[in-house]
């Protein structure tokens, strides 16, 4: 199927190499996550779990469109962990270990880590020289957003929608970690936040 998107792309369109890469990348993630979500929602409605779900994709969805992460060569195992990992998330959230308090610190950490440690760069989808200052932007407001929701939770002591964030927080620390690691070779000393050291240094300089 890929192969037919990808030679009419060729005949009717007027792309860039890299360009028809990162349109390929999206079609294949549109119906990759499609089939995740359908799943998801399912898994949703027979556990009732309809808040922590909108909450764990509220969190989950900004910050690995524009953190990165870790995925796997086939589509179809993409699917699978993704699902389990999204189910994993969901039980787990049910059997806080934590208070109140050590959820939303290790939250605020967790946040920091992101910023960090991301972007995660992958073979399939290259990030072109312009989109590194918009996705840093639109990371950091995600992350804003975030901080935001843990504390109003904190505030009203709402500890089981509050560990349910920090837990997806600890797990894209994870992800990123993974993502390094599997492209080592394009995310060496790359992050967002040697880049914006970088350019604070140059802004001081000149």
């Amino acid at each position: 199927m890929y192969k037919k998107i990808y030679e009419k792309l060729i005949r009717t369109e007027n792309y860039t190499e890299k360009e028809l890469e990162i349109v390929l990348y999206g079609i294949h993630a549109m119906i990759e996550i499609g089939i995740t979500f359908i799943i998801c929602f399912f898994i949703m409605f027979i556990t009732h779990s309809y808040i922590e779900g909108l909450l764990f994709f509220s969190v989950f969805i900004p910050l690995r469109s524009f953190a990165g992460g870790f995925h796997f060569d086939n589509a179809w195992i993409c699917t699978i962990i993704s699902t389990l990992y999204f189910f994993l998330i969901m039980e787990t959230s049910h059997f806080t270990v934590v208070n109140c308090k050590i959820s939303y610190i290790l939250g605020i950490l967790s946040m920091i880590a992101i910023l960090c440690i991301s972007p995660v760069i992958n073979d399939s989808r290259p990030i072109l020289p312009g989109e590194y200052h918009t996705f840093g932007i639109r990371l950091m407001l995600s992350i804003c957003c975030i901080f935001v929701a843990e504390s109003i939770l904190y505030y009203l002591n709402s500890q089981h929608y509050l560990w349910l964030i920090t837990l997806v927080l600890l797990s894209m620390i994870c992800i990123l970690f993974l993502g390094k690691i599997k492209w080592k070779s394009l995310n060496k000393h790359n992050s967002y936040f040697r880049k914006f050291c970088f350019y604070i240094r140059l802004k001081s300089i000149s």
